[in-house]
């Protein structure tokens, strides 16, 4: 019997050999938007704290093909949440394909914990870069994801 961590609903091994199987289609940016509150940037002399979130599902398309998306919010602020600052939020999409048999819910939530965020990641650490240097403050640098 195979031993299953009881924090993914399949053991790794089941993970790994689903994998091999598994073709990235394509990676997208599906929604954003940005507000700046730029009166709310000077109130005090100390740095713009920020806060980063991140909700992730799933949808399948196909037997074969399914979408997995993280939707990313960042809150930057120098006070409370209320009077932020900053706020940008934005949606990617990861597009994969199984090349035999077809994906399983499984395989699916086990990804969205594993390597969805590790993917996107880079990605949303750009755009907030590219973003907030486009607004005209100094860029937000995100620091790298670290994984528990």
């Amino acid at each position: 019997m195979k031993k299953q961590n009881s924090e993914f609903p399949i053991s790794p091994q089941e993970y790994k050999e689903e994998l091999r199987f598994i073709h990235l289609k394509e990676i997208r940016l599906d929604s954003c938007s940005a507000k700046i509150r730029r009166e709310r940037l000077g109130e005090t002399n100390r740095p713009l704290k920020v806060e980063v979130k991140s909700r992730t599902r799933y949808q399948i398309l196909k037997e074969t093909i399914a979408v997995l998306t993280d939707n990313f919010s960042l809150i930057g602020t120098q006070s409370t949440k209320r009077k932020y600052a900053i706020k940008i939020e934005c949606e990617f999409s990861v597009i994969i394909e199984k090349e035999k048999g077809f994906l399983k819910k499984e395989f699916l939530e086990t990804y969205l914990k594993l390597n969805l965020e590790i993917l996107l990641w880079p990605y949303f650490r750009e755009f907030i870069h590219s973003m907030t240097n486009r607004m005209g403050i100094p860029p937000i640098i995100l620091p790298f994801l670290k994984t528990p």
